[in-house]
């Protein structure tokens, strides 16, 4: 019995050299296209453009990485993006990336960075040109698994001492020791501190405690959050302070929602803001400015980190060198009604 007939079905693809043909080009102008449409005249781009759209092309990126060393994938690697403060850092650095045919392929190493091993090797056996990550790399054998790969490894919303290759980020302590001056300067005395079991929020807590304790003001702090952090969060804590002695005066959380938790947990027990509780939250998110009170915040500009991360990548390809291996971005204590 003969088998059912198919329908005929193109089984080849098209070339490049055929999309050359079309457009009346060489070969390597239309790799130009692809790969530096900048450089590449406008009517010629045009030209070329229509000949790929007319035969269907698709470049076989993976075979040009392999020749070159340049596989024009970038590995995003970030904590979580549920209620995330670096989603404009992702949003900014994935348009920039695009516009200079890079594609970018997003990984979450968890709020506690348990997922980065397993994610990092997943990463590595696709040749990424570039890794950008917030979280921990420092691990001795994840670092040296990186590094050689001689991929651009971009660490960011951080200023290690050491950066594996280039960092661009902000003084997590510096935030920290900013609030603290802010608030005591408001004649605050009775601090409290919400941190998660981050690095970035604990060097944040550290350097508001220090900046208190150098000024001889001790910080009650409760215990470290899991990530993400929410509203009940900043309700419970400030519920448990409450319970046990003098209520505090200022309360700095590790993020936004937290501080709100907090705003609503004094309204309900009757303290007013500010006049009783300073309440200050980080990351300035889209509803800080519509609490009642208005929250005071830190603000990072996330989309700066982002663009930067990505000049850097593209100016490296380019063979041109950083301008230096730490970018500081800084960040903004933004004042409202809370604090």
């Amino acid at each position: 019995m003969s088998p059912p007939h198919r329908s005929a079905v193109q089984t080849t693809r098209p070339t490049l050299h055929e999309v050359a043909r079309l457009a009346r080009v060489s070969p390597a102008t239309v790799s130009r296209v692809l790969n530096t449409p900048q450089i590449v005249a406008p009517e010629t781009l045009e030209r070329v453009q229509d000949a790929i759209k007319q035969t269907g092309y698709v470049p076989n990126l993976m075979a040009g990485g392999l020749a070159s060393n340049r596989s024009r994938l970038v590995a995003a690697i970030v904590p979580n993006i549920a209620r995330s403060i670096f989603n404009e850092t992702v949003e900014s650095m994935t348009v920039a990336l695009a516009e200079a045919n890079y594609q970018v392929m997003l990984s979450l190493s968890g709020g506690g960075d348990e997922r980065m091993a397993s994610v990092v090797d997943t990463i590595l056996a696709r040749r990424p040109e570039a890794i950008i990550v917030t979280g921990n790399l420092r691990e001795g054998e994840l670092k040296r698994r990186i590094v050689g790969t001689g991929a651009t490894v971009i660490e960011t919303w951080d200023l290690p001492a050491e950066p594996i290759d280039v960092a661009v980020g902000f003084s997590h302590t510096a935030v920290g020791q900013a609030v603290a001056q802010a608030l005591y300067a408001a004649g605050r005395r009775r601090p409290l501190v919400l941190s998660t079991n981050t690095p970035r929020a604990l060097a944040r807590e550290q350097g508001f405690r220090a900046a208190m304790e150098a000024r001889g003001v001790a910080t009650a702090s409760a215990a470290p959050f899991p990530v993400p952090t929410s509203l009940a969060q900043g309700r419970e804590a400030f519920a448990a302070a409450c319970a046990h002695g003098a209520p505090p005066d200022c309360v700095f959380c590790s993020s936004d929602w937290q501080a709100h938790g907090v705003l609503i947990e004094a309204q309900k027990r009757g303290f007013k803001t500010p006049e009783d509780v300073a309440v200050f939250g980080f990351g300035d998110l889209e509803f800080a400015e519509s609490t009642e009170p208005a929250l005071s915040t830190v603000r990072i500009d996330g989309a700066e980190i982002g663009r930067i991360a990505a000049k850097i990548l593209i100016d490296r390809a380019a063979g041109r060198a950083p301008e230096r291996a730490v970018f500081d971005v800084g960040f903004e204590l933004v004042r409202r009604g809370s604090a």
